[in-house]
């Protein structure tokens, strides 16, 4: 009897699939979970095995709280197998004060299920021990509900902070050391970990060395987000990122003013400072120093912003196409739109005059709606211009009436280039070569105009002429003359 009721599990893989067998019957949470939450018998397997008792009472309780409070089936499903142990919890006990206690700060809705889903132990947690002490420390703090709330919906680990003890005499220090109020509200908003993840001995060294070896007063804007980035970083990977600095020619001065403008660069990860070191000053070649005075250079993204701005300005400026050039820098700290009404919109004239230059043509086919093909042109400049198009896209969106008047190959409705050229397999494949726009909008709840082998370049082709179509407002109750 007692083989009997022994759970018996073989493994084995076969051709990368691992298969597990189970002679054990399925226990009573295992089939609630398969037959009430669509749990597939894996997965209430492997949910069961995260509780020590299977006994329940009655699980429907709990569920059908969690749907009261505004979780879907799925986010149900989901906390579920995060953590089973909520259908044994007491309702009206456990797990409903605890939800009244964040509710009652103004977190709801699907904002409160976010911060559960985030971190489940929230439900473990001690309401009268950690939860409330841990609410009443922050409102004393950050001055509202409202203020506590943005704090919980960006670190929802916070609330299951189980020493507010620690995070309290971290307050009463950073008080005592000469920082503000102010200032330690903001750097709670924005980086609570100051006061609960670095023990009070360290942040009191670490206050220090700011002052004295960064150079930095307590009363500056900057001094507490510079002693959270250096607290929550190990000195050996703090040293290794000041070695990638060095070995570009940095100097300690240099490293201490980028950390006195922008202490967060030297949170990035080292591929990233290395990645946007190379470029920005053998590329670019910028100083030490004109980085160091402008960190945020280090914090923007290379694919979408830095090289593809950086080939249009070069090219605009080598062919003197703006009267009033603008300093790089200038250029990448602009908006998406202001970059677009600048340095594309103006110079689309002239460029149509650049024959033979075939990265304008493709960036004022950009500007008009239309993605092309950039990925197949050879060349880096063109490859890195390419990615401008999804900005460009959102700013030019083609408008053909209802579309019964424009034939959709043969005739110019975006940019100066027929769709026949652009996708000539497309074209040639088609069974409505003189068809209109509107005949091809998926709005139109037309069938299939295209006979056709898919293989990979073909399917590419089809999906951007899909999006094409999928960008042009359509207007069907609209009558063309």
């Amino acid at each position: 009897m007692l083989a009997k009721s022994r759970a018996i599990l073989f493994k084995f893989d076969c051709n990368g699939f691992l298969f597990r067998y189970s002679t054990a019957a399925p226990t009573n949470l295992e089939k609630y979970l398969i037959n009430s939450l669509g749990f597939s018998k894996q997965e209430a397997i492997s949910a069961s095995a995260k509780v020590t008792f299977n006994s329940l009472k009655n699980p429907d309780l709990s569920v059908n709280f969690f749907k009261q409070t505004g979780f879907k089936d799925s986010q149900i499903k989901i906390l579920v197998s995060k953590h089973p142990r909520v259908l044994f919890y007491d309702v009206e006990k456990t797990l409903k004060p605890k939800l009244q206690c964040i509710s009652q700060l103004g977190l709801s809705g699907s904002d409160l299920v976010k911060v559960i889903l985030r971190d489940c132990k929230f439900l473990d947690t001690g309401l009268h021990t950690r939860i409330i002490p841990l609410i009443n420390l922050l409102k004393s703090v950050l001055g509202s509900d409202e203020n506590v709330v943005k704090v919980i919906k960006r670190c929802a680990w916070l609330i299951c902070y189980n020493n507010h003890v620690t995070m309290e005499a971290n307050l009463n220090l950073l008080q005592s050391f000469g920082c503000s109020n102010d200032k330690i509200k903001s750097i709670l908003i924005t980086c609570p970990r100051i006061l609960s993840n670095i023990n009070n001995k360290r942040l009191e060294e670490m206050l220090h060395r700011v002052e004295k070896e960064v150079g930095v007063s307590p009363d500056s804007t900057v001094f507490l987000h510079i002693v959270s980035v250096l607290s929550t970083m190990r000195q050996e990977k703090l040293e290794k990122k000041f070695g990638i600095f060095k070995s570009f020619g940095w100097s300690d001065t240099d490293i201490l003013t980028m950390l006195q403008k922008h202490p967060y660069c030297i949170g990035l990860s080292e591929a990233r400072i290395q990645t946007a070191l190379t470029f920005l000053m053998k590329e670019v070649q910028y100083k030490p120093i004109y980085i160091a005075s402008r960190p945020t250079l280090l914090k923007y993204s290379m694919e979408k912003r830095l090289i593809p701005r950086y080939e249009v300005w070069k090219l605009v400026n080598e062919k003197n196409l703006i009267e009033v050039g603008r300093e790089l820098y200038t250029v990448m700290t602009w908006s998406e739109s202001k970059f677009f009404d600048m340095y594309v919109q103006p110079v689309k004239a002239e460029l149509r005059d650049l024959e033979g230059e075939e990265i304008w043509k493709k960036l004022i086919n950009a500007t008009y709606g239309k993605k092309d093909r950039w990925r197949t042109v050879n060349g880096g400049v063109w490859k890195n211009i390419s990615r401008l198009w999804e900005y460009f896209s959102q700013f030019t969106i083609p408008k053909v009436g209802n579309g019964e008047k424009i034939r959709l190959w043969t005739e110019l409705w975006i940019g100066d280039v027929c769709l026949k050229d652009i996708f000539p397999t497309l074209s040639n494949c088609s069974s409505k070569k003189d068809g209109h726009i509107a005949e091809f909008h998926s709005n139109s709840g037309g069938q299939s105009r295209f006979r056709i082998n898919l293989n990979g370049w073909v399917i590419e082709d089809l999906c951007e002429f899909l999006q094409q179509l999928g960008s042009v407002h359509i207007d069907q109750n609209k009558v063309e003359p």
